[in-house]
């Protein structure tokens, strides 16, 4: 019976992730890890060993790295664009045609 307890997949066990309240079936834990905020994941900058749960890691990106916040790293997209868009259209000008042909809008 111990045996059948300690694999059973209709038991309930608690998340192993520190600081994870969550409770489920053995069987259905593995899709709660999958998506469990407490989870540790490792900082993905190269060069930053910090390993902290899955929640605090934009936090971290913002203070840590802040150069390649999702946010940073969305603002310089957009400006690249912007950039690339206006060269399009003054290359397109010059040569008498439409900035869309160039972007292929």
């Amino acid at each position: 019976l111990a045996e059948h307890e300690g694999s059973c997949p209709r038991a309930t066990i608690e998340c192993p992730n520190e600081g994870c309240c969550h409770s489920r079936n053995r069987g259905f834990m593995n899709l709660h890890l999958e998506i469990c905020e407490h989870a540790e994941v490792a900082c993905p900058y190269p060069g930053c060993d910090a390993r902290l749960p899955c929640k605090g890691l934009d936090a971290h990106m913002q203070t840590s790295h802040p150069e390649q916040s999702p946010a940073t790293l969305l603002l310089r997209a957009y400006s690249r664009i912007a950039s690339l868009e206006a060269a399009a259209s003054e290359r397109a000008a010059s040569r008498g045609g439409v900035a869309a042909d160039v972007v292929g809008v």
